[in-house]
């Protein structure tokens, strides 16, 4: 499986990139949402500091052995982000899990699916994973939705840390 940092890929409306040091507003942003805190389990009240050094760690991690698989979603519009996602790989067997994020303002206008779908194109075609996964708690139905939405199927039903949820996967196409 390849992996690496893409420079950026783009849908119509979004340029999915590499985080900048800019981007940390927007990133402490999302990190202090109440829903993105919920459905990912990310600590709360992280302090501006603490923030700082988690964004620290990602930018960092471009260009080694090891990246932090991190993506700022930006309106090619306006420049603005709008959101996040990323990907990490899950296991020895080239399953990649991914991640995504929106700010609440931007969330209802299809920037999850775009930015979804682009990603996971990117992971079957370019990377060469075997499984794309996306694990979703089980009340988290607009998750749940979305990743049917992208063609995502349900695998499996888990407990992550205790709470009940939801595994979906999607395989590379059948050539033939």
């Amino acid at each position: 499986m390849q992996t690496g940092i893409p420079k950026a890929l783009e849908t119509d409306r979004l340029c999915i990139r590499p985080y900048r040091p800019d981007d940390l507003a927007g990133l402490t942003l999302l990190l202090a949402d109440e829903e993105v805190i919920r459905q990912t389990g990310l600590r709360e009240n992280q302090t501006g500091q603490e923030v700082a050094a988690f964004f620290q760690v990602i930018l960092n991690s471009y260009g080694t052995r090891y990246p932090v698989y991190a993506f700022a979603l930006e309106e090619k519009g306006t420049g603005t982000v709008v959101g996040s996602c990323g990907y990490e790989t899950v296991g020895d067997y080239g399953d990649v899990q991914v991640y995504y994020a929106l700010l609440p303002d931007c969330r209802g206008n299809g920037y999850a699916a775009e930015a979804l779908e682009r990603l996971i194109a990117f992971l079957l075609d370019d990377v060469g994973a075997r499984r794309v996964l996306a694990y979703t708690a089980t009340d988290n139905t607009r998750s749940a939705a979305l990743a049917r939405r992208v063609g995502m199927e349900l695998e499996k039903e888990l407990s992550i840390n205790g709470r009940p949820s939801l595994m979906y996967a999607i395989c590379p196409a059948e050539e033939g």
